[in-house]
């Protein structure tokens, strides 16, 4: 009985020392920003374009360029389209 409240008392001691130790990684954060913190996006401006909007579009236009192109030569390579006797046909009555 002894043994077994040793470890018990150990197991505690762990998990106390856990906890606290959580708590005060926790609390040590602070949720405001340190006072020379700006915008880095852009030099004191604040929100706005990040990046260079031109080079995205034509980055988007030159993607479906090729997606068109591969799919024509696709196309082709592969003899386009086929014309098959086995449509069904439709009956007026």
């Amino acid at each position: 009985m002894t043994r077994r409240l040793g470890q018990l008392a150990t197991a505690a001691s762990a998990a106390a020392t856990g906890a606290l130790t959580i708590a005060s990684i926790v609390l040590a954060a602070t949720p405001t920003p340190e006072a020379g913190a700006g915008d880095p996006r852009s030099s004191g401006e604040g929100p706005g374009l990040v990046g260079d909007p031109l080079f995205a579009i034509l980055g988007v236009i030159g993607v479906v360029v090729i997606a068109i192109v591969l799919s024509v030569v696709y196309v082709r390579l592969t003899g386009g389209p086929r014309e098959t006797s086995e449509r069904p046909t439709t009956s007026r009555r």
